[in-house]
């Protein structure tokens, strides 16, 4: 689809500064996409953050406290 609209040349100059892309065009269709795909991660975040959708991680907890006591027998063989 094709769009028609009109920016002061100092916001296109920025636009191609923060997306690296020389050219107008392929500028500001990169930056529509990269918003586009951060907004999408901010409403999955979200919905992980509010309890909407969760992860199961079986045996999390466990990993973790084995890591933790890895760390600290490591940690003690190193001061010694």
């Amino acid at each position: 689809m094709r769009v028609t609209f009109d920016l002061p040349e100092a916001d296109l100059q920025e636009i191609c500064r923060i997306t690296g892309v020389a050219r107008k065009s392929t500028a500001i269709r990169k930056l529509v996409v990269d918003t586009l795909q951060f907004h999408r991660r901010a409403e999955i975040s979200g919905k992980f953050l509010s309890g909407e959708w969760s992860a199961e991680l079986e045996n999390f907890e466990a990993a973790r406290s084995v890591d933790r006591t890895k760390s600290t027998v490591l940690s003690d063989r190193w001061f010694d």
